[in-house]
């Protein structure tokens, strides 16, 4: 009776302090609470409870109570209690920054939790154990533990639905970490259903719609992320958190920016800034939200609206002492003022940007870096100047970016490894587990026959000893096989790198030689035309590689060494047009149908020299007239199917047929590279040029 009354007496403490809502009164309750005899369970709960009202922004008292709760768990041997003490700190060490000691806590509460067979608690250290691997990065070892809590927690039933919210929201973050983004869906959809459920609390509805968009818009379904955005948005007034909305409206904004739809992203990122224009601690939010409604402007036109926004940015990088943030903002002001045909003023601020972009190349910040090497980049191409900075700049910029890029590719491959190293452990503790409950078996049933009758169980024990013979043979030579397959994947996966190596490498190189070749031009452009029309052909050759080399290497089929046809004369033809003004000119209407045929690299060069080639001279020398003009390509197998048939024809003025047969130069490379490939050419003229290869199909 006594403490029943204790315990009543508690509850009333914690109903007064709650109704009245004050902090205060409540720690006030909670504390005198403690002093009570009470049984242990409840002592805890008002511990809990009382830590609270402390976490996390007070995080010290919090720590403080925390090991007081753990002291009194462990003096009264209440395992439980040592337990949620475990739990409690290990989350108040994350948020102190202290990772690896809140995974020991989490790891300890686990194996204890394990020893009782607390469902619940095995739960919480779990879910402890999953978000230190996800914040370390090491998205392998949380999936597992992850996938454990999923497993633990079985149909949910036995789970307080707001822990199966935040246990899914952890899987599907570890799923997206991985780029698993069908996967992460799939665990977030169920979701939904809660929405609707009065105990899941309004904020956890926020996140839910908020986590479903932001996969949606990194598997690129902008139009799906735009709607549970726009779920998000509708519980900000249940919420009133200001941040949360201001966040919500830019990505709506980014949202309907991909979409293409202008008028709506500045809508949006507008209702963004006005929330935040005269609140002081969101300051540093105005900057980022008027660069967004600045080139929103810009995309529409609205120059004057793009310099109001820009000027904000520069206004508050005066007020903050921010270099940076000026040189961004002179940049985007001077990228207006070009618009306005305003050159002078442009001028003066790029002049300044570039002055201010120059003291920040100290930074040993890899990513400040390459955005510094941009800004410049961009400010020369502004002003139409290229010189010594500019080469100098375009080459550091290359070489910081294509080591990043190494960094990343070698830690995606690191992880894949240690993906499959897991996933191989994992299958040989299943295989050992299926062999000893086999063999354990067997025995089992050798003792039950030799209990029955001694010569049948002779005659057994016989036949299991020929069977484990053969057991344990077939064994080893599945070992054998094993090791053997696993050191010709590891040379494969070697072979596979090194080849996409090799292409990312020559890939890189023949865009060096490209941007040497664009600066002489450029440099040379008034001067010499006929020098920066050559110029122009050998960077179109080399570029007609080059796209050779970038589709090895963006190649699923690693290590396949064969490219798709179509993709690749598809974009050799946009970078032709690219590159001669003469096709708007002369409305030189260029059409293409090509077959889906992969061709190796002997074949992909030749070829495609000769297509950059063939339609460079038609574009160049076959047409007078201002209209009417077009050019066919077409790429496929040829009827015997042994053979691939590549045709390209003009409507232009033609050439004479001694020209054919002498040949100029254009002409004798394109033959040479015909012979080269064992094929056949032949060109008639009928309404201009034809021109028609048989190769055959290798």
């Amino acid at each position: 009776m006594k403490k029943r009354s204790t315990i009543i007496f508690l509850f009333a403490l914690l109903s007064t302090s709650i109704a009245f809502s004050q902090k205060k009164q409540v720690r006030d309750s909670l504390k005198q609470a403690l002093t009570l005899k009470v049984e242990d369970s409840v002592k805890i709960a008002t511990y809990l409870n009382l830590i609270k009202t402390y976490f996390p922004k007070e995080i010290d008292s919090a720590a403080y109570y925390g090991n007081e709760m753990l002291q009194y768990s462990e003096t009264r041997n209440y395992t439980k209690g040592t337990i949620r003490s475990q739990i409690l700190l290990a989350k108040v060490d994350r948020a102190q920054k202290k990772n690896d000691e809140g995974f020991k806590r989490d790891s300890l509460a686990y194996q204890m939790a394990l020893t009782i067979k607390d469902t619940s608690l095995m739960r919480n250290g779990l879910i402890g154990m999953t978000k230190y691997y996800a914040t370390i990065k090491n998205f392998i070892e949380a999936k597992k533990y992850g996938l454990q809590t999923l497993a633990i927690s079985g149909d949910g039933s036995n789970t307080p639905v707001n822990k199966q919210i935040e246990i899914a929201i952890t899987q599907s973050y570890i799923y997206k970490s991985l780029e698993e983004y069908e996967a992460s869906i799939a665990v977030l959809l169920p979701l939904i259903d809660h929405l609707d459920n009065p105990k899941v609390l309004d904020i956890r509805k926020q996140e839910i719609n908020t986590k479903l968009a932001e996969t949606y818009e990194l598997s690129k379904n902008y139009e799906k992320g735009l709607t549970y955005f726009k779920d998000a948005l509708d519980y900000t007034d249940k919420t009133n958190i200001l941040l949360k909305e201001v966040q919500l409206l830019i990505n709506i904004g980014t949202m309907y920016d991909k979409l293409d739809s202008i008028p709506q992203a500045k809508n949006y990122n507008l209702k963004a800034y006005e929330l935040i224009k005269d609140n002081k601690p969101y300051a540093p939010y105005k900057p980022f939200i008027a660069s967004r409604l600045g080139y929103n402007c810009m995309k529409l036109k609205d120059y004057d609206c793009a310099y109001t926004n820009f000027n904000r940015i520069l206004e508050y990088g005066k007020e903050t002492q921010n270099n940076f943030v000026i040189a961004n903002a002179y940049v985007s002001l001077g990228e207006v003022l070009m618009k306005q045909n305003k050159v002078a003023t442009a001028q003066k601020m790029l002049n300044d940007s570039k002055k201010l972009y120059s003291k920040e190349l100290y930074k040993t910040n890899p990513n400040e870096r390459i955005t510094v090497y941009e800004a410049l980049i961009t400010i020369d191409t502004l002003q139409n100047r290229y010189n010594k900075s500019t080469f100098e700049n375009q080459m550091a910029h290359f070489k910081l970016k294509d080591s990043l890029d190494n960094k990343k590719a070698q830690q995606k491959i690191a992880n894949l490894e240690l993906q499959y190293r897991a996933t191989q452990k994992d299958e040989k503790i299943k295989l050992l587990a299926a062999n000893n409950e086999v063999q354990q078996l067997q025995i089992e049933k050798e003792k039950d026959n030799v209990l029955k009758l001694s010569f049948i169980g002779f005659l057994l024990l016989v036949l299991g000893g020929l069977f484990y013979y053969k057991f344990y043979t077939k064994q080893k030579a599945l070992r054998i096989i094993d090791e053997q397959k696993k050191e010709l994947e590891a040379r494969n996966r070697e072979n596979e790198l090194l080849t996409q190596e090799m292409h990312h490498r020559v890939k890189n190189n023949l865009q060096i030689i490209m941007t040497l070749l664009s600066s002489s031009s450029k440099k040379n452009k008034l001067a010499h035309n006929e020098v920066n029309d050559i110029l122009m052909e050998s960077q179109n050759k080399i570029k007609t590689m080059a796209l050779i080399h970038q589709d090895l290497y963006a190649s699923k089929e690693k290590g396949a060494g064969e490219i798709l046809a179509s993709s690749y004369f598809a974009n050799l033809i946009t970078n032709i047009k690219e590159s001669y003004t003469i096709i708007d000119e002369f409305k030189v209407a260029i059409h293409h149908k090509f077959e889906d045929i992969k061709v190796p690299l002997s074949i992909g060069v030749p070829l495609g020299l000769i297509v950059n080639e063939l339609l460079t001279n038609a574009i160049k020398y076959a047409f007078k007239k201002k209209d009417g003009n077009e050019i066919d390509i077409a790429f496929a197998k040829a009827e015997n199917q042994d053979a691939l048939l590549l045709k390209i024809k003009d409507n232009g003025i033609g050439f004479e047929k001694e020209t054919t047969e002498n040949g100029s130069f254009g002409i004798m490379m394109v033959r040479g590279l015909v012979d080269q490939l064992d094929g056949r050419l032949s060109i008639q003229h009928n309404d201009g040029v034809a021109y028609e290869i048989i190769i055959p199909n290798q």
